[in-house]
């Protein structure tokens, strides 16, 4: 007869063994689904200063808008007018699909204020390892 400890602790094994391997599996498959090295110029095409407050790229899979850190510890990157910030990201569940950028941003209107938050979609465009896109922040 087989002891009942030893049978639960060889069961408990085998299924943590199991998990193990699909965590694996899901995670390779997540990170083929990653568009590598995108270089993302953001260009200030308006009048002001402007802050910019949030960076997103569209999961047309999904259905969905997934947020990039892009900007260092304080969240947001001023830029000057005419001026272009370039970041250089890894956008995941998008390689060789569709996907759209967003960005959120807000004018200077003296001082340390800001007007409202400004929205600017880009171009739709099919995500590729080095894709280059760049967004004219101009409204």
């Amino acid at each position: 007869m087989q002891n009942p400890l030893r049978f639960a602790r060889h069961t408990c094994v085998h299924a943590v063994l199991g998990l193990s391997i699909l965590a694996q599996a899901t995670v390779a498959q997540a990170a083929g689904d990653n568009c590598k090295d995108v270089r993302i110029t953001l260009a200030n095409r308006t009048a002001d200063e402007i802050k910019i407050t949030k960076l997103e790229y569209k999961d047309f899979d999904k259905n969905i808008f997934r947020t990039e850190a892009a900007f260092g510890l304080d969240g947001f990157q001023r830029l000057e007018r005419n001026k272009s910030f370039v970041t250089v990201q890894n956008l995941e569940h998008v390689d060789n699909d569709q996907t759209q950028l967003r960005v959120t941003y807000k004018h200077r209107i003296g001082g340390t204020k800001f007007e409202d938050a400004v929205v600017v979609l880009g171009e739709t465009f099919v995500c590729r390892d080095g894709t280059a896109i760049t967004v004219k922040l101009n409204k």
